[in-house]
C-alpha cells in the first residue's frame, strides 16, 4: 500500500502533451518503467492515474474526465491512495473515485494490487517526455495507504507531528 499527494497549479487550458505530476518508478529516467505508478494530466484535460505491470505494454489507466475544465487555473491537492488493494482518488479531500473511468492496454494489464517498485520518485514528469510546466508546490509520498480521514487531515492541516508515522495510526 502507498499514497501520493501533490499540490500543483492546474493549467487553465488542455496541455499539448501529457504532463506528469508525480511518479514512483524503478527507473530514474521515466515513470513508464516496469511496475511504475504515476499521476499525470492528459491532453484531453483528464487526470490520469497509471499503473504499469512487469511488461511495458500492459498498463491500467484510471482517468477523471474534464479535470482541467473543472479545476484549472488554480492550485489543487490531488491525493491518490492504495489501501488494501483499492485505489481512491481525492481532489481537495473530496473522493472522486466513483467518477473515474478505467481502461487497460496489452493482454495482461496491471492489476490495482500490482507491485510498485519505488526506488525513484519523479516530480514534474511522467513517461520520459511528459514534462509538467506548471507550479508544483508540494509532494507527499507515504509507504502506506491513507484513509479518507487522513486525506482530510492532510488537506485541512497537514499531518500532525503525532500522526506522521503509520505506526501511530489506529484503525
Amino acid at each position: 500500500d502507498f499514497s501520493l499527494s501533490v499540490v500543483a497549479r492546474i493549467p487553465s487550458a488542455n496541455l499539448p502533451v501529457t504532463g506528469g505530476l508525480v511518479g514512483i518508478s524503478p527507473n530514474s529516467a521515466t515513470a513508464g518503467a516496469l511496475n511504475a505508478f504515476s499521476v499525470a494530466i492528459g491532453t484531453s484535460g483528464q487526470l490520469l492515474v497509471r499503473l504499469c505491470a512487469a511488461d511495458l505494454s500492459n498498463y491500467r489507466y484510471l482517468s477523471l474526465a474534464s479535470f482541467v475544465a473543472n479545476y484549472g487555473g488554480n492550485i489543487q491537492r490531488i491525493t491518490v491512495t492504495r489501501l488494501s488493494g483499492t485505489i481512491a482518488v481525492y481532489i481537495n479531500k473530496v473522493d472522486v473515485t466513483a467518477s473515474l473511468s478505467e481502461s487497460t492496454t496489452g493482454t495482461a494489464p496491471a492489476s490495482v494490487a500490482e507491485t510498485v517498485a519505488g526506488q525513484y520518485i519523479g516530480v514534474g514528469y511522467g513517461l520520459s517526455t511528459e514534462l509538467y510546466n506548471e507550479a508544483i508546490v508540494a509532494v507527499d509520498v507515504f509507504n502506506y495507504g491513507l484513509t479518507s480521514a487522513w486525506v482530510s487531515e492532510l488537506f485541512d492541516i497537514g499531518l500532525t507531528a503525532a500522526n506522521r508515522w503509520a505506526a501511530n495510526y489506529s484503525s
